[in-house]
């Protein structure tokens, strides 16, 4: 997942090119954005099934709350357009929102925090093994690889579609 290490550090260079990502991951849509003219307070990466985007539907997605240095795994609502159906309760459980996690978050305060790591700016990688972007689960205190989020990004995926 050496998207996901390029992700965050685009995050804070202002770029705003995509085209370097990837547009799919296993069977869902990927998309990535890092703003529109001028760069996000939040950038994104989604994960879309059949019929839903950013703008209409609910989707799990990465969100880099770059002022706080934090990475949220969230089951994400749309801001734009509500959706007929969204995540059920026994997907999202006892799951608390982000508005309730981040302190004053900018945006996508209503969707729900799966996973939340304290991203770790300097030193981020060990070594040139692009599994090796370690950040820290402040739920858990312990270093994971990046492999541990696919796996989690692919169990939310897994259960909510």
């Amino acid at each position: 997942m050496k998207w996901l290490n390029e992700f965050i550090d685009q995050s804070f260079d202002g770029n705003l090119k995509t085209s370097q990502y990837p547009r799919e991951f296993g069977p869902y849509k990927m998309k990535v954005s890092f703003g529109q003219g001028m760069p996000a307070r939040v950038p994104w990466i989604s994960f879309f099934a059949s019929g839903m985007s950013t703008s209409n539907g609910y989707y799990p997605v990465y969100l880099h709350y770059k002022d706080q240095s934090k990475l949220i795994l969230a089951f994400g609502i749309s801001e734009t357009n509500q959706y007929e159906k969204s995540w059920t309760e026994e997907v999202i459980g006892n799951s608390p929102k982000i508005k309730d996690s981040v302190e004053n978050p900018p945006r996508y305060g209503e969707s729900w925090v799966f996973k939340s790591y304290d991203v770790i700016q300097t030193n981020m990688f060990l070594d040139a093994d692009p599994f090796k972007l370690l950040i820290r689960s402040s739920t858990y205190r312990f270093w994971i690889p990046t492999m541990c989020l696919f796996c989690q990004v692919w169990m939310c995926l897994r259960n909510g579609f």
